[in-house]
């Protein structure tokens, strides 16, 4: 679910926007990657926006000849709902227009704080609409695509955000701050056994992994073996250690803390690794 803002330029003469044309100094920019982690400073046909002060799930741009396009997912956090609609005022006056189109619909710029109100209330519903269901069995989590990083919500994130769009920006701020390494998996051939994902994890970098490996929201490829490989310093730069079934490095590592429901924080020196190695290390 998303709200979808058209701004067309008044005057006769269009001018070709850019993304340098309309971002300010409070935001930052980039473009997600084939999991939906943030490649920060890069740019595409859609490209997402948001606010380094308070890191929510920030909306899309898209830039062209006389007019721009946004897209604002929701639920959406309250202070992301606020500026966005700010932000479509500031982008109308520079447009030299007093109206925009929302969903397809022509409104007054002037009665943003009523479109606001309503997103607000839209995300609180949608929130509590996500824990009933998961609540009742009938999900097991839901992921949404923080500006960053997705975040898997379950009983424990929803019972903290209550159905309440501040609570939900405290947490996806809170969680997409952290000063950690969100990994993701690549995908490789092998003649003999198919498909196999590995997740890399370098010598004392705090890495958020999955409990249980996935190639996120890819729902036909099926990936047979799972591994995780270790890179260290190991005195003539960083080098492979080498890599160990993934279920075995779950089951045997240290968890420094837990991310979100499906995710968990490690972090492993030189030492760790290579004991792991030792035991579970495997040649693919």
């Amino acid at each position: 679910m998303a709200v979808s803002v058209l701004i067309k330029e008044k005057a006769l003469f269009k001018r070709d926007y850019t993304l340098e044309d309309i971002l300010t100094d409070a935001l930052s920019f980039g473009v997600p990657d084939e999991n939906y982690r943030l490649q920060r400073g890069k740019k595409g046909e859609w490209t997402v926006v948001f606010r380094r002060a308070r890191i929510g799930r920030g909306f899309e741009v898209r830039t062209g000849k006389g007019e721009i396009e946004l897209n604002m997912p929701l639920p959406s956090t309250e202070s992301d709902i606020l500026y966005f609609y700010e932000y479509v005022t500031g982008l109308c006056e520079l447009l030299k227009t007093d109206f925009f189109y929302r969903d397809g619909h022509k409104v007054h710029a002037a009665d943003r704080s009523g479109w606001a109100e309503s997103d607000i209330r839209a995300s609180e519903a949608a929130l509590r609409d996500i824990r009933n269901r998961v609540e009742s069995g009938q999900m097991e989590s839901f992921y949404v695509m923080g500006a960053v990083n997705p975040i898997c919500l379950g009983r424990r994130e929803l019972e903290v955000i209550d159905g309440n769009p501040k609570r939900f920006e405290a947490l996806l701020d809170m969680l997409q701050k952290k000063d950690v390494f969100y990994a993701s998996p690549k995908v490789y051939r092998k003649e003999d056994s198919g498909l196999i994902g590995v997740f890399t994890l370098t010598e004392d970098i705090p890495t958020v992994l999955p409990y249980v490996p996935t190639i996120f929201l890819n729902t036909t490829m099926v990936v047979e073996q799972w591994y995780a490989r270790f890179v260290a310093d190991t005195g003539k730069g960083y080098n492979t250690l080498g890599q160990i079934p993934y279920r075995d490095l779950v089951a045997n590592c240290t968890k420094e803390d837990v991310y979100d429901t499906d995710h968990f924080v490690t972090r492993l020196g030189a030492a760790e690794m290579k004991d792991l190695v030792g035991r579970f290390g495997r040649r693919i």
